[in-house]
């Protein structure tokens, strides 16, 4: 069995800390063969032998680089969102931690995790040395030559230097493929990226769990329908219903991102069925019809958070007149 390492950080002291943020940390002690690494300035301490908590500051993760490169590259990190861009280089910089590992990645810890093993099959892990093209969950193979892949050069540009240096974010990690950063350096140097629905990346733009399939659009019937998704016995599902015939369709997947997405959270666990709805979690005994046909209807105008997704597509649609308009200004906004 391949091993696997994967970090995770939050700055900002306790209050950084998401309100579900103890969800993340169940589903990641839930996949007991992999290990999981957290920086992070908060007082919190772990209780799962595979979670271990890096207690650190942002400073000292600016120092660690500054010293590793020596004057290299200018090093700019004020806030804790701009450490995604130096994820790619922290094979090098953090080598040490990574060692006698096969696959060593990072990930957000605004995730529910399912079953990775179960996706992440030996098959896949001795076939691709990158799974994965997003910043908020990536795994690379430990090899010097991939971990030193950030630093290829594109044309007569280094985008590693330019990402560290800039005093906002750039998402280096995860810039579409047409884009100075990762994903056309795998293009350009052939390293085939796996990519797959089953990388569950909720979209910003919309009130219903849709996948956003942001970097590599696909189509996916079932987006809209009525779902919902479900946590039970160490597996994350997606929970379609076919209102005709009052049957469920289950699909299994990685994980969920519930990216920029409030949440309300009651102290919910995963020792118990657990739902995860559009602006919730709830604890459950047993999926039903009409649980999974409210938990992911369309109520416009119903919430500030609802009206405010809808205002965000309007805007999108308005711009999407002018080809490439709204991709230049959602990367300008991205790198502030």
């Amino acid at each position: 069995m391949k091993k696997i390492v994967m970090f995770a950080s939050s700055f900002g002291g306790d209050s950084a800390l998401r309100n579900y943020f103890d969800l993340f940390v169940e589903s990641c002690g839930n996949n007991p063969t992999i290990d999981f690494l957290f920086f992070t300035d908060s007082s919190f301490a772990s209780k799962y032998s595979n979670f271990r908590v890096i207690h650190t500051s942002l400073e000292k993760i600016k120092a660690d680089i500054v010293e590793f490169y020596k004057g290299e590259v200018d090093v700019s990190l004020t806030c804790g969102i701009k450490t995604t861009d130096f994820f790619p280089a922290f094979g090098e910089i953090y080598r040490d931690l990574f060692s006698g590992y096969d696959f060593w990645g990072y990930l957000d810890n605004d995730i529910i995790l399912g079953d990775l093993r179960s996706f992440l099959t030996e098959d896949i892990l001795q076939k691709y040395d990158k799974i994965s093209p997003t910043s908020h969950f990536s795994l690379l193979r430990n090899t010097p030559r991939l971990n030193s892949l950030y630093r290829t050069k594109i044309g007569n540009k280094e985008p590693w230097k330019e990402a560290f240096r800039a005093k906002g974010t750039m998402a280096f990690a995860e810039r579409p493929i047409t884009d100075f950063g990762m994903n056309r350096i795998c293009s350009e140097k052939h390293v085939e990226i796996y990519d797959s629905p089953v990388f569950y990346d909720v979209s910003c733009l919309h009130y219903r769990l849709q996948n956003s399939f942001y970097l590599f659009p696909k189509k996916e019937k079932e987006n809209k329908r009525h779902c919902v998704f479900a946590y039970q016995h160490g597996e994350l599902f997606k929970v379609l219903l076919n209102k005709k015939k009052g049957q469920f369709a289950y699909f299994g997947l990685a994980y969920i991102h519930l990216q920029k997405r409030p949440m309300k959270y009651n102290g919910e666990t995963l020792e118990t069925p657990l739902l995860i709805k559009q602006g919730s979690f709830e604890n459950i005994d047993v999926i039903t019809n009409d649980i999974v046909w409210r938990g992911n209807k369309n109520r416009l105008f119903s919430s500030k958070y609802t009206r405010k997704h809808f205002l965000r597509n309007v805007i999108k649609f308005v711009l999407m007149a002018v080809p490439g308009l709204f991709e230049k200004i959602s990367w300008h906004i991205a790198k502030k």
